[in-house]
């Protein structure tokens, strides 16, 4: 069965080599990743490759140490080469900040856990002026190089089976 019948014959492949490790959705769990990047370590202890781990977004949300999370990234210290991409939920947490009549959507995503692990309280309203305070209030609790490790990600664009993979590089590249 073809599910999307123009890509080409040729299957993509990691070149030899190398190992990658690919992790998404990490979702505020910081204890889980800490967990899943011991094991990690562990399995490329002595492996002649070049290892690499991708991060493919969705840091923050849902669980309660966003912050936690973004901390470990930022500090994270290996002999793996590694490659941050921005999600969807990721870049709810950046439309806040640029425009606070954003949150309703973000809400949706799990931005109260992730307002909580910063230690500020979620707006006491939908009306502007709360949505304003909260997110001065998460500017100034939010650490430099937390904000820096966000907007520095290259925002992960998906293929989507009702759209050519064409229209999505142009998606990808205008970013």
């Amino acid at each position: 069965m073809t599910i999307w019948p123009w890509k080409s014959a040729a299957q993509a492949a990691i070149p030899a080599g190398i190992r990658v490790y690919a992790i998404g959705d990490i979702h505020g769990q910081a204890a889980l990743l800490d967990e899943l990047l011991g094991m990690i370590e562990r399995d490329g202890m002595g492996r002649p490759e070049t290892k690499v781990l991708v991060f493919i977004g969705d840091y923050v949300d849902r669980g309660t140490d966003s912050k936690g999370v973004i901390e470990q990234l930022v500090n994270l210290q290996s002999d793996f080469t590694a490659h941050f991409l921005r999600g969807n939920h990721d870049q709810a947490l950046l439309d806040f900040l640029a425009n606070p009549n954003s949150f309703p959507l973000w809400k949706d995503y799990g931005a109260e856990e992730t307002l909580a692990s910063y230690g500020v309280a979620s707006p006491a309203s939908d009306e502007e002026a709360a949505l304003r305070q909260t997110r001065d209030s998460l500017r100034g609790a939010l650490p430099t190089q937390h904000l820096r490790f966000s907007s520095a990600n290259a925002r992960f664009v998906a293929e989507s089976p009702s759209r050519p993979p064409s229209a999505v590089l142009r998606d990808a590249q205008a970013l």
